[in-house]
């Protein structure tokens, strides 16, 4: 793939991404889900998408995929603040308590100014 055609897919994931975003904001998940897929497509790795697909997954209640989504979203950018935020919700949810904790004590030394 030369640069123009890398530059027009860049594009392209970056309007599906937003267009993502906004059906995920408006409790459209499924259209968000659809939308995030394809930009994986596009950027198989991409940090913040596979974090808000595992908050997708949160949302309908798919705790083992919402965790593995968010963490490998932090495997790629462990400077994903809000992953790391969701990551913990997904623990206490799954009632790994003991997880939860260390993965916020984790985030409070990573960002200590987090508020």
């Amino acid at each position: 793939m030369n640069r123009k055609q890398r530059r027009a897919a860049d594009d392209k994931a970056g309007k599906l991404f937003m267009l993502a975003q906004e059906h995920q904001k408006a409790g459209r998940l499924g259209e968000a889900k659809d939308l995030y897929k394809k930009v994986l497509t596009i950027h198989p790795n991409h940090p913040p998408t596979l974090h808000l697909l595992g908050v997708i997954a949160l949302q309908t209640g798919a705790l083992g995929p919402a965790r593995g989504l968010i963490e490998q979203a932090l495997r790629f950018d462990p400077n994903l603040a809000g992953a790391r935020a969701d990551l913990c919700n997904v623990l206490i949810k799954m009632g790994d308590f003991e997880a939860a904790r260390e993965s916020l004590q984790n985030t409070i030394k990573k960002f200590p100014n987090l508020t």
